[in-house]
């Protein structure tokens, strides 16, 4: 029989120490897609355990955890990650104007670039220069 899913929030020290790492912390929040706030999100993190790795990203199971936040804390919006063994779910709240709605982005730092290099056989500067103009040309479509 299969193990139920079960979810635990995360106190601010539990959360803390898995916000300071760089792998767990490099997608984060950038900006509230309601009031357009890019700064001041709390954050909230919950464990998941009962869900098979082959199947965290089902969309038949986050949709149904989805639907268990909305309904149970409230939160329209979640992030998925997986982190070592574990799988959690990560969201945002504005400070602006109380809502969940809020956009997160991959951070880009030396470490990232490094193992995008190390991926790809180039160095980390052609790394950065290739994800810049890439960067570059979707700015321009968009303006």
């Amino acid at each position: 029989m299969a193990k139920p899913i079960s979810i635990r929030e995360f106190d601010a020290h539990e959360a803390g120490p898995l916000l300071a790492d760089k792998r767990f912390g490099r997608l984060k929040p950038v900006s509230c897609t309601r009031c357009g706030k890019e700064t001041g999100f709390t954050r909230r993190l919950f464990e998941i355990t009962g869900v098979p790795k082959s199947k965290q990203r089902d969309d038949e199971i986050q949709n149904l955890i989805r639907f268990h936040f909305n309904q149970q804390y409230s939160i329209e919006f979640v992030f998925f990650k997986g982190h070592g063994r574990k799988f959690f779910v990560d969201s945002a709240l504005c400070s602006g104007c109380g809502s969940t709605a809020v956009a997160y982005d991959i951070e880009f730092d030396d470490d990232l670039f490094a193992a995008a290099a190390k991926l790809t056989g180039k160095s980390q500067a052609e790394t950065k220069k290739g994800v810049e103009e890439i960067y570059e040309k979707l700015r321009q479509k968009s303006l």
